[in-house]
């Protein structure tokens, strides 16, 4: 009978001891940190934690104005660039249609860079390259984007046999990914051939295309400078979420150094 009594009070006691114990630690560290703050000194401290968020601030800033700039001098560069003859295909990348039928002028834009340079080709004795149309349907589209560009290019007189048309892809890496598929079954070499965009979009589809193997330049149509502005914002943001663990890591590090620093 004692016995039973001893161990109902060591039942009753032992969550009591862990609530001690806990108690106990939180009443040290609460201790330890009102000493460890009176010997900084209060103010002492929150300077140094304002100067921490700051340097760490203007730290990131200047990290992300690089890359910006950097981003900015590279799309230039790319924009410079210059396609040479002979290709054998051109691939032509898709945006939205108007009215869910109509090509838009940025579309357009696009479609008769290609047109110019398969006509340049075609005028310098070279077989004129394949052109492929690449732009699947979106859900408030009446037919694929493809379609309605190879309408285009029947309509400014580009021989039928010369247009592919691509009409399963909603994104860039699609469109790179789908038309190295039609490439493939024509037997051609990933190598030899292009690809058309607006001038914003040259360097962030070079990338699709070097990340599916094809290993080609693009050149760019034309874009009217309020929206190329805009466009080219957009760009970055897309740039930046596609390295966006590279980035959150250089953020860590940078905030790693200025705690370093300051403390």
């Amino acid at each position: 009978m004692q016995n039973n009594f001893h161990k109902r009070q060591l039942l009753i006691w032992a969550p009591k001891k862990h609530i001690v114990g806990l108690a106990v630690l939180l009443t040290s560290v609460l201790i330890l940190g009102i000493l460890g703050l009176s010997w900084l000194g209060w103010s002492k401290f929150l300077n140094k934690i304002n100067y921490l968020f700051f340097f760490s601030l203007c730290l990131i800033f200047t990290y992300f104005l690089i890359c910006f700039l950097t981003f900015l001098a590279t799309a230039y560069l790319f924009s410079l660039w210059q396609p040479k003859f002979p290709q054998k295909y051109l691939i032509i990348l898709g945006a939205g249609l108007l009215h869910g039928q109509y090509i838009s002028p940025l579309l357009a834009a696009r479609i008769n860079r290609g047109i110019k340079f398969y006509q340049q080709q075609k005028a310098a004795s070279f077989t004129p390259p394949l052109i492929i149309c690449s732009g699947g349907q979106g859900g408030d589209e009446h037919l694929a984007e493809a379609q309605a560009m190879g309408r285009y290019l029947l309509q400014k007189g580009i021989d039928p046999r010369h247009i592919l048309l691509e009409k399963h892809s909603h994104n860039t890496y699609e469109n790179m990914l789908f038309s190295q598929k039609i490439i493939a079954q024509k037997g051609i070499a990933f190598t030899q051939g292009l690809f058309v965009t607006s001038n914003y979009h040259v360097y962030r589809a070079g990338l699709m295309a070097h990340q599916v193997g094809l290993n080609i330049a693009g050149f760019g149509s034309k874009t009217h400078f309020p929206f190329w502005c805009r466009a080219l914002g957009r760009e970055f943001a897309a740039i930046l979420l596609r390295y966006k663990y590279l980035h959150l890591m250089s953020i860590v590090s940078l905030v790693i150094l200025t705690i370093a620093i300051v403390f």
